[in-house]
């Protein structure tokens, strides 16, 4: 069973009860300011009888010890830092 994020958004592949890391908007999980995108554990349905539509859901309540916390901060701050560079980018 593959675990490429692409594959497993658009088919649900994974599997039932499994996750893979896949970059998407932050709504605020894990402490990560909402709007960013941000790579997150992420579910994508698995109901191979109905239309996936690019539907995923961000796995709540996993555990995150003292460095992975504080490495995830500063990647957040740097993401909120070039955001606005991002986006002059695109116009």
């Amino acid at each position: 069973m593959s675990k490429d994020p692409v594959r497993v958004l658009v088919t649900g592949a994974a599997g039932q009860g499994t996750w893979v890391s896949m970059g998407v908007y932050s709504d605020d999980s894990y402490d990560v300011p909402a709007g960013l995108i941000y790579s997150f554990p992420v579910t994508c349905p698995c109901d191979l009888s109905q239309t996936r539509n690019g539907e995923w859901n961000i796995v709540q309540g996993l555990s995150i010890d003292e460095f992975s916390r504080k490495k995830s901060d500063a990647t957040a701050d740097e993401l909120t830092e070039e955001k606005p560079l991002a986006y002059s980018c695109l116009s």
